[in-house]
């Protein structure tokens, strides 16, 4: 079974979108955090690929950037799902 890049996720949550400053990095952070219900610090780790995503966070994450799980995941390019059904979600 091929290894999981947890950085290669992380940097499509993060979608690689640079910053003006630390400050508004962290406040999108902290709202993202806030929607998933974990803390800011904890959400930072998944965009660094620090930790695991969990399935819960992975769900509530496309729905949030509008993509679909195999796009986060690496195992597609295409940002939004071919399947319709999983489009309207």
């Amino acid at each position: 079974m091929p290894e999981i890049d947890f950085t290669k996720i992380g940097q499509r949550i993060f979608h690689g979108q640079p910053f003006p400053n630390a400050f508004l990095q962290s406040a999108l952070q902290q709202q993202v955090a806030d929607y998933l219900g974990t803390s800011q610090t904890m959400y930072a780790r998944y965009e660094r690929g620090a930790n695991e995503l969990p399935l819960r966070h992975l769900i509530f994450l496309c729905k949030l950037y509008h993509v679909s799980a195999n796009y986060i995941l690496g195992l597609s390019t295409r940002k939004k799902s071919a399947n319709l059904f999983f489009n309207m979600l």
